[in-house]
Formats: structure tokens, sequence, C-alpha cells
């Protein structure tokens, strides 16, 4: 009774509540529990006079001579073949004709395809050849169209090459040449696989004479452990281009539905020392895998599925009425019912078009081609066995067969699908169209998506691959098993191709060298010398070397304009700001040597519309201005660029950010770049 008579009490008390809840939003200093802070405040910041501190990579500027290391790890090349050799792969999808059964489709999708279902297709042809048996013939994949062997093959059963450029020697029953037919793993459609006859690869006794192609061979046998699993969903590695990172590996969560990995970016090249793998860190972008609907949701910024499908069940009722003006398109057609709005449909596609993923009720692999019509929908009628039906209904009747016994009804019930009203996925072709629920989808994990990040996630990659230089070489230098080095070393196909089992060397290279002193800068007053502090501050009254030359003698300073460009409501709220950074920009070009003077009494506001940027820097031409300044308060970089070039107007463009919160240098930063851009030479 008494915490409930102290809880009425509070509830009276309304500067109690509040003193209690800023109690606990900002708690005093003195209080606030500051442990995972203390490791760095008890630690003071190294000197900045000494390029890096002993023990680092790197060291004082005293003109001697010192070992430095690199990221460069020697090869010991006596155990690699005197010949590798190279054979063609080319995959082809079947399809019936009229004329015979089957006949090969023209596009080699070896070329085109995932490296994913290249290499599942290859291993069949492998496995089917037990090429693997003996393990005494070393196999590395590039997962396009080259199959690197440390022997020759010819295959049982084959295809005997007899036209120009045919091995010699090859007998009916040996040939050169094998083909063979299997099912696409993600497509389902048959394809053929066909391995071609081996370009001999001569391997010199020492690294300088490697020709490329050698170099290459033996370059595509560093991953090639990995690539041949890359269709297992059990594989321990995950592979982006020339990049390997382990699943268990550290890990960063970017967003809901982005993954942050660390890993190997490694490659072989021949240099003076002989033939090394030269390694670095690298951080990659990487979709989470999962149930779709919880991804989707999550992409979407909603809580959860259940608010995704609210949003989508009042979008679908409302496209669903009888044929309206607001549903129908312009030469009177209905539009599809997507069962959300056009600007979330968008934000689904750009997020997972292009993404591979699992049907739950058929176990089968397929990608997402594109976003079709809600499955409960006029939009989703199509015609069956049994006449009109819509997807939702087509699935209720397919969870009834059998009185529910079946592979459709376990994943959905006997009442079919729960949410009719979400968009179906499509996974076919544009002339054949598949359209599967989205809640009979799971996401498979790994997949890249460096090509999609913005910039708040590019920052974060920078933060977390920034390492010190001894932490960065520690983690190169694992060879545990774990490890890209101790993965290499053990996979059989490199240890036959003659770069495993320990030839990579866990230490990097060391080479004699001297740090040079930097040169010096000569500027129109002065000369700096560059301390490698890391910065560059010419808050030191310095002028440039050649201030860009005025439009006339007479003229006093540089006329220029400065506007603010921005989309939607005005930014009437930075005059302060605005007035302060004309202030300082003004007074900083006249200490360099460019006095500017502002064409208007202030700045100016300009809507992000192409044709008004352009009315307005024809003014600002017209005025005289030899540059404009443009601050951004919304990314429109590429328009102003354009609008300005189609007028001959030089630009100079800033951040809004910055504006307001001005980094040290920053004015003069800006200056430096104007000056170039109308003609001076800031430094020789």
């Amino acid at each position: 009774m008494s915490d409930v008579g102290a809880l009425n009490q509070l509830v009276e008390d309304s500067e109690a509540i509040s003193r209690l809840c800023l109690s606990v939003i900002d708690p005093p200093y003195d209080v606030r529990d500051r442990d995972e802070f203390m490791e760095f405040s008890d630690k003071a910041l190294p000197d900045v006079l000494p390029w890096r501190k002993e023990g680092h990579a790197g060291v004082y500027l005293d003109g001697r001579m010192h070992d430095v290391r690199a990221n460069f790890f020697g090869v010991e090349t006596s155990r690699v073949p005197a010949n590798i050799y190279l054979h063609d792969v080319k995959i082809y999808r079947v399809v019936k004709t009229a004329e015979t059964e089957f006949e090969s489709a023209k596009e080699d999708l070896a070329l085109k395809d995932d490296i994913a279902s290249n290499a599942c297709l290859l291993n069949a042809l492998i496995n089917e050849q037990n090429l693997r048996k003996s393990g005494q013939i070393g196999l590395a994949y590039d997962g396009r169209s080259a199959l690197y062997s440390s022997e020759q093959i010819l295959f049982d059963g084959g295809v005997e090459m007899e036209e120009e450029g045919a091995m010699q020697g090859v007998s009916n029953s040996r040939a050169a040449r094998k083909e063979i037919y299997v099912m696409h793993p993600i497509t389902r459609n048959q394809c053929s696989v066909t391995l071609t006859a081996a370009l001999e690869i001569p391997v010199p006794k020492t690294t300088v004479e490697y020709s490329p192609g050698a170099i290459q061979a033996l370059d595509t046998s560093l991953l090639s452990f990995a690539r041949w699993k890359t269709a297992d969903p059990n594989a321990e590695w995950i592979l982006a281009g020339s990049k390997a990172f382990r699943k268990d590996g550290k890990q960063f969560n970017f967003s809901p539905t982005l993954l942050g990995m660390m890993g190997y970016k490694a490659s072989l090249k021949a240099c003076q020392a002989g033939l090394a793998m030269v390694m670095d860190v690298s951080v990659s972008v990487f979709l989470k895998g999962g149930n779709l609907l919880e991804l989707a949701a999550a992409s979407l910024n909603m809580r959860d599925v259940q608010d995704l499908v609210n949003v989508s069940v009042k979008h679908f009722n409302e496209r669903e009425r009888p044929m309206s003006m607001s549903s129908a398109s312009s030469n009177g057609r209905e539009e599809k019912n997507y069962g959300l709005p056009n600007e979330l449909m968008t934000k689904l596609s750009d997020a997972f078009k292009g993404t591979k993923i699992r049907l739950l009720h058929l176990n089968h692999f397929k990608k997402i081609n594109g976003f079709g019509p809600a499955a409960g929908s006029r939009s989703s009628v199509f015609t069956s066995d049994e006449g009109d039906t819509n997807i939702a209904d087509y699935y209720l009747r397919m969870c009834r067969l059998n009185n529910g016994v079946n592979k459709y009804a376990s994943c959905l019930g006997r009442d079919g699908l729960k949410y009719p009203t979400l968009p179906t996925l499509q996974v076919g072709s544009k002339k054949r169209p598949i359209y599967i629920p989205m809640e009979l989808v799971a996401v498979l994990p790994g997949q890249s998506r460096n090509r999609s990040v913005t910039g708040n996630i590019t920052s974060q990659i920078i933060k977390v691959a920034a390492m010190l230089p001894n932490d960065r070489m520690k983690y190169l230098r694992n060879d545990a098993a774990d490890s890209l080095l101790g993965s290499i070393a053990v996979d059989n196909d490199a240890i036959l191709l003659g770069i495993g089992n320990g030839k990579i060397s866990s230490e990097p290279m060391q080479v004699e060298a001297q740090i040079l002193i930097p040169a010096k800068l000569q500027y129109g007053n002065t000369v700096i010398t560059p301390m490698l502090k890391g910065t560059w501050n010419l808050a030191e009254r310095v002028r440039f070397f050649q201030p860009a030359p005025k439009a006339s003698l007479s003229s006093a300073g540089y006329p220029y304009a400065l506007v603010v460009v921005y989309r939607g409501r005005r930014p009437d709220n930075v005059q302060q700001q605005m007035g302060e950074f004309q202030r300082r920009l003004e007074s900083d070009s006249t200490i360099v040597g460019i006095p500017l003077q502002c064409i208007s009494p202030q700045y100016d506001l300009v809507e992000a519309n192409l044709h008004e940027l352009q009315n307005y820097f024809a003014y600002c031409k017209g005025g005289g201005a030899r540059c404009t300044v443009v601050v951004l308060n919304i990314d429109v970089y590429s328009d102003v660029k354009l609008a300005a070039d189609r007028v001959g107007m030089v630009t100079q463009c800033c951040k809004m950010n910055n504006v307001m919160k001005s980094p040290r240098g920053y004015h003069t930063n800006l200056l430096m770049k104007m000056n170039c851009k109308m003609g001076g030479v800031n430094q020789v």
C-alpha cells in the first residue's frame, strides 16, 4: 500500500514527476556511469611531432634507413607446377524446338549469371567425372568462364576435338571436351554445361618472368576454396569480388536490414622481391537473411510486420473499390493494385530487387526480378485449369488438396494466405511472369549491397575500417584455421597448384626505406613546411602564390554571388548563420589575396528547380559575378552543376551543415578551390 500511496503522491505533484524524469534522461555529471569511457579518458594523446611512435609502422623524420613493413606476403613458388591448364567453361540454357528435341540457347550464362549458380553447375560436371576422387588434380575456378587445373584433364565419354586447335593424342575413349545437362539451381531450367580443351600455360622458374596468364591462374586459386562453396548454405566464407568474409567473423549492425562484415581483400602480384600476396582489411555491406516480411517492414522503418499489414490493408481496400478516377490510368484501364503506396513500393524495389530467395513451400531458389500485384486483388487474376482465379484463391485451393496434407498447407495451413493484401514477388521472366506471395519467402544471407549504400552507412564503414597499423597487421598475419591464410594453407586445390600448405608467408615483407622530408610549399608571401600533422591550416596570414586574374585592372575585388538552394519549405531561420559565414568568407578572402565582394546586399534563396537555377545563374553572370557560392540545403548537386554549365557560371558548392558549424580552416579551403576555378595558382 505504501507504494500505491507514493504513486498517488507523485501523480498529484507534477513538479516531482518532472524532476524524476529529468534525473533519468539527463542525470547530474557526478552520478553518471562513465566506466565505458574511462579507458579512453585515462590515455594521453600521442605527441604529434613524430610521424609515428616507436613500434608502429613508420619512424621519425631522421633521414636514416629503416626497415619498413608492407602488406605484401611472400609466396614460395618451388611447388608451383611447370604448366597450368586453362579450360573454357560454357553454360547455356536448353530449350525445346520444333525441329529437334533440345537445342542450346545462344546466350552464355557463365558470363552473366551469379558465381554461386555457375559454381554449382560446374561442380555437377566435376562430380560426374570424379575429377576430385584421386585428389591429385588441383582445380581453381574464377566463377565465370575460366577453370584452371594443375594437370591436363581428359574426360570419359566426352566429345573428341577434331577441328583446328585440338589437343594431340586424344583417343575416342578419352576426349578433351565434355558436355552434361544439369538443372539450374535458381531458375530450375535445364542447362548445358560444357568444358572444352585445355590451353597450356607455362610457368617460368623465376617470378620475374611470370606471364599475366600464370599470375591470373594462381590469383584465381587464392579464393577458389570459398568460390566452390558459394551455393552451399552452410559455407563458412562469403565472397564479394576479390574480398572474402567469414560468416562468424567480426560483424557490425549498420541498419535493420544491412549488416557490415570485416574480412580480407587479397590478390597475387609479381614484384622485384618475387611473387607476393597483397592483402588488406576490408569492410563490406551485406543484406541480412531471414523472413522477407520482417526485413520488408524493417526496410520501410515500421515497427513490425503488423504495421506493414495495416498500411497494406488500408491502401488495398481503397484500390479494390469499383473502378474510379483514382484507380484508372490515363488510357482508362485500371492500374494494378500492389497493396502498398507507390513510394513504399519504390523503397522495396530498391532494397530487394535482384535478391536471391528461397521458396519455403517448394524449397526452390529464385531471384526477385520485381514486384507484382497484391495476391487478393483483381489485378492478380489469371486463367488456371479451373477457370479465372486470383493468386490468393489459387493458394487456398492448393492448401486444401489431399485434405490439407501437402507442402503448401505445411507452410500456410488450410486457410491459405494470411496477408493477401501484400504485394507479390515476380520471380519469372517478362514473357512468363511467376508471382509468389511474400509470406512464402526467406532471404538468403550474405548478399552484397555495396552499390546501394547511403552516405550515412559509408561513414560507418570508414569508422569501423579505421585501425591502428599494428592492429591491422596483427589481423592480416593471423594464420589460424579460421583466417584467410589458414584456409588457403589447408585447401587441397591450392596445395596442388603450389601456393597452399604454408607456401604463403605469414610474415609481411620488409624493405629498407628512407622517409623523405616533404616538399616545401611556396605561397605568395611565405614558405610553409608541412609537419605531417594530418591537417592543413592556412590561418597564418598567407597569400596565394598567384591570385586569379581580375576582370579589369580597375576592379577592386572579385564579384561573387551567395545563394541558398532549397526544396519545399523556405529556410528563413538561417539569417544569422549565413551572415556570419559571409563575413568570415570575405574576411579570409582578403587575407589570401582574392577579396570577394557580393553582388547582392545579402544571400539569395532559390528553389531547387532546374529552370529556376538556370535563370538565377544567368542573372549572376549578367551582374558580373566571377563565381557563385551555392549552399545546399538539400542534395541537388548535379542539378546545380548542370544549370551552371548551361550558362557558363563557375560555382562552389557547400553543405548547409558545414555552414551552420564550420570546421577550422573551412573558409580557406573553399577559397583555395574558388581561386583555382577562377584561374589562380594557390602554391607551387
